[in-house]
Parts: C-alpha cells; structure tokens; sequence
C-alpha cells in the first residue's frame, strides 16, 4: 500500500467535492448540502449529534478489534499506511477525506439513492481485499447509515462530516501513535504481512 503525499490526498478529495458540486448541479439537486427534506438549520444540535455519533462508533470500532482478530490484523496494514504523519497532517487527511465523502455519499448519492444505497456505495467504496475486510465492510456500512440518519434528521451535512472526521481523526491518530511505540523491526514486519494472500475464511 503506497503512502500517497498530502498533496495528492488533498487534490484527490477536493475533486470528490467539486464533483459531487458538479453533478448535483446536473441532476438539479440544488444544494447538496441540505437533506432532500427541508428542515430548519440548527448548526449546534448538528455538531452535537455529530460528535455523538463519533463517539458511538469508535467505541465500536475498539470493541470490534478486541473481539475480532481478523480487525486487529487489518488495523496492522492501516499502520503502515498512516505512519510517520504529525498532528498537521492527520488533521488534513481526516478533514479532507470527512469533506470529500460526505458531499459525495451524503450529499449527491444520498439524494440520488436514498440513506441506505449512499451507505451500501460508501461501504464498497471503502471495501479492503485483505484479512479482516468482510467485518471492516460491515462497520463502514453501519458508519454510512449512521452519516445518512444525521443528514435526514439535521437536514445537512454538519453532523456526518463532523462525525466521519472525528472518526478519523482519533483512530488515525490512535494508529501513529501505536507505531511510534513499536521497534523499527517491528514496522518491518508490518509491511512484509501486508503482502501475505487473502484467504476468505480469515474475515471470520
């Protein structure tokens, strides 16, 4: 898994949200950024269910490594993905990635395909061939139901990219930390597993 530049990810994202703009526009969706429901604009009781929201599911996601092996081991691979980024840029890719997905997933496919088709998208978009990927499928599929209820509910997107970036963010910054306490040897090793085959049997 190639570490890409800050750079790139921020260029790649910005084209994520410039084309969801762009084909809202087309489809007539009008603003993107509000749910196909009009409800009145409450910005804090949006960042407050976001934040929640964030809250429940990386709970979640702690518990799901704990019990599943299969999720300890693919947390391995995002490791070595996100090592060597500082607090600067930890915040960049969860900002940007959390901006990107949510004008795309929440914004355009959620009004092009309702709640669940945005979160079954998002969760296949997100899909991982490697130990572990069938139960990180099903989390992402939960976090995606649970970014579409906060955009119906609060009739915007400030709730699901505050809670799609604090997810981010924390677990992001949850990984870098844990590889700066490991030896260089012990990073070594990392990269090497990340190469091992796929065997369907070890999602379980």
């Amino acid at each position: 898994m190639k570490k890409p530049s800050i750079s790139h990810v921020l260029m790649f994202y910005g084209f994520m949200t410039a084309t969801a703009l762009l084909f809202g526009t087309i489809f007539d969706f009008h603003d993107i950024f509000f749910a196909p429901e009009k409800i009145p604009f409450d910005p804090l009781l949006s960042l407050r269910l976001g934040f929640l929201c964030a809250t429940i599911f990386i709970i979640l996601s702690y518990l799901m490594k704990e019990y599943f092996p299969a999720l300890k081991n693919l947390e391995r691979v995002f490791i070595i993905y996100f090592w060597g980024n500082n607090l600067f840029k930890i915040f960049l890719l969860a900002a940007s990635s959390a901006i990107g997905e949510e004008f795309l997933f929440r914004g355009f496919f959620h009004h092009l395909l309702g709640p669940w088709g945005s979160a079954l998208l998002f969760a296949l978009s997100h899909f991982v061939p490697m130990r572990g990927g069938g139960l990180w499928l099903l989390f992402v599929l939960g976090a995606g139901a649970g970014f579409g209820f906060l955009t119906d509910y609060t009739g915007n997107l400030i709730a699901p990219i505050i809670a799609h970036f604090t997810i981010n963010f924390v677990n992001i910054l949850l990984m870098v930390r844990t590889a700066k306490k490991m030896k260089a040897s012990e990073r070594e090793a990392l990269f090497h597993e990340e190469h091992e085959p796929h065997h369907p049997n070890d999602d379980l």
